[in-house]
C-alpha cells in the first residue's frame, strides 16, 4: 500500500466499505472511491471541521488551502449540519447512520498528471453520480482539496431513502452492494477519465472492514 492511501486510512476511513479501488495493481491510473458511514452528528461535525480546515490538519498546507473549491453546500461545518437537520425526518431511530460521506481520488502519478481543468471535470462527473444515487437534494456538502499531497473530493450525504427515512443500507447495504458500487462508479465515471477499476476483494480482512 502505498504511503497517500494508508494516510488517509489512518484519518479515520479505516471503517470504509467497498474501499480498496485503487488500492491494487501497478499503483498508476486507478479510480480511488471511498463511503464511509457516519453514525452520530458529532461524527458528522469532527469530519466537516476537517473538511473545511477548522480543525488542525497536519498533512495539509495552509498556503494552499485558498485553492480548495467548494462545488456544493454552504462554506462552513455549521451551515452543512443546519442543512442536515432541515431534511433529516423527524423520527430518527436510535442506531440511525446519519450520513455517508465519500472519498474520492485517484493514482497520485494519474492526478499530477492531470491539468487542473481535467481534474476538476472528474471531480464534477463523480459528484453528478452522487447526485444521481442520493438526490441532488440529499447532497449537503462537496469540496475539492487542492492543499494535500493529492486532489481528492469529500462530499457528504444525508442517506434518504424514497420514503424520506435514513436508510444507509439502501446504498451500501451488503459486500456484493459494495462491490456492484465500485463498479459502477469505474463504468459510469472513473474509465472515462483513464482510471481502472482496482481488483475485486475477495475477503473482508483484505479490506480492512
Amino acid at each position: 500500500m502505498s504511503a497517500e492511501p494508508r494516510k488517509l486510512l489512518d484519518e479515520g476511513w479505516s471503517k470504509v466499505r467497498g474501499s480498496m479501488q485503487g488500492l491494487h495493481g501497478d499503483g498508476k491510473s486507478f479510480g480511488i472511491m471511498r463511503t464511509a458511514k457516519i453514525k452520530t452528528l458529532g461524527n458528522m461535525g469532527a469530519s466537516l471541521q476537517h473538511t473545511f480546515r477548522e480543525r488542525e490538519t497536519p498533512n495539509a498546507d495552509p498556503d494552499r488551502t485558498r485553492d480548495n473549491t467548494i462545488l456544493v453546500g454552504g462554506d462552513n461545518s455549521k451551515d452543512v449540519l443546519a442543512a442536515w437537520k432541515a431534511r433529516a425526518p423527524e423520527k430518527i431511530r436510535a442506531n440511525a447512520v446519519h450520513g455517508l460521506e465519500y472519498f474520492i481520488g485517484g493514482s497520485p502519478e494519474k492526478m499530477k498528471a492531470m491539468s487542473r481543468e481535467e481534474q476538476d471535470t472528474y471531480f464534477r462527473d463523480t459528484l453528478g453520480w452522487i447526485e444521481n444515487r442520493h438526490g441532488k437534494e440529499n447532497v449537503l456538502s462537496a469540496m475539492i482539496h487542492r492543499d494535500e499531497t493529492t486532489p481528492h473530493m469529500t462530499v457528504m450525504t444525508i442517506p434518504l431513502d424514497d420514503r424520506g427515512k435514513l436508510n444507509c443500507r439502501s446504498f451500501v447495504g451488503n459486500k456484493k452492494a459494495l462491490s456492484d458500487l465500485q463498479t459502477d462508479f469505474a463504468e459510469k465515471v472513473s474509465e472515462k477519465h483513464g482510471l481502472r477499476r482496482g481488483i475485486k476483494c475477495q475477503s473482508r480482512s483484505k479490506m480492512g472492514q
